[in-house]
C-alpha cells in the first residue's frame, strides 16, 4: 500500500514540473512579427512559415454543478516554440497570412465567449461547456484549412485580399466579445 501511495504522489509532483509552452495572447494593437516564430523550419514543406495557434478556455463550476459565466475566461493563442517560417523567404504578405492565421484563432475565440454568455448551462456544465468548445474548435480548424487552401497558402493575392475584408468584418462584427 505504502508503495502505492507512493507512486500516485511521484506522478502529481512529476505532472506539476511540466513546462507550459511559450504562448503571446491575441492583441489587436501587437500584430505578429517574425522574431515570434521560434520553431525550427521544416524544409521539406512547400511552405515558407506556418503559425501554430489555438484557444484555451478556464471556467469555474459553482457548487450545483453550473458554469460560472464571470469566472469564463477564453482566450486565443499563439505558440512560437511550434511556429516557424525560412528566414530567405519571408515577405511582409506572407506575415500578413501568417498573422490572418492567428486572427483567425482570435474569431473563433469570440464566437465561443457569445455562445457561452448565451448558452443556459445546467448542473450537465461540464459537459455543455465542452461541446460547445469542440464545436467552436471544430470550426476554427475547418476555417484555417479552408483558408489555406482558398489562398494557396498566401500565393493568390485576389483571395488573400477577399479573406482579410472577411477576417476584418468578423473581427468587427463579434467585437463586444473581446476580453
Amino acid at each position: 500500500m505504502f508503495f502505492k501511495s507512493w507512486h500516485i504522489v511521484f506522478v502529481l509532483l512529476s505532472l506539476s514540473f511540466i513546462e507550459t509552452p511559450e504562448r503571446i495572447e491575441w492583441e489587436e494593437d501587437k500584430p505578429l512579427r517574425w522574431s515570434d516564430f521560434k520553431g525550427n523550419p521544416d524544409y521539406l514543406l512547400d511552405f515558407v512559415a506556418t503559425t501554430n495557434s489555438g484557444m484555451s478556455h478556464a471556467y469555474a463550476i459553482d457548487s450545483n454543478g453550473v458554469l460560472d459565466k464571470s469566472t469564463s475566461s477564453v482566450l486565443a493563442h499563439f505558440y512560437p516554440s511550434f511556429s516557424w517560417y525560412k528566414p530567405a523567404d519571408t515577405t511582409a504578405a506572407i506575415l500578413r497570412h501568417e498573422q490572418s492565421h492567428f486572427d483567425i484563432s482570435e474569431i473563433h475565440a469570440r464566437k465561443l465567449r457569445k455562445r457561452i454568455q448565451e448558452f443556459q448551462f445546467t448542473a450537465n456544465s461540464k459537459e455543455e461547456i465542452k461541446r460547445l468548445y469542440d464545436i467552436t474548435e471544430q470550426e476554427r480548424r475547418y476555417t484555417q484549412r479552408l483558408f489555406d487552401k482558398e489562398t494557396g497558402h498566401s500565393r493568390s493575392k485576389e483571395q488573400e485580399r477577399f479573406w482579410a475584408r472577411r477576417i476584418k468584418d468578423s473581427l468587427e462584427k463579434y467585437w463586444v466579445y473581446t476580453p
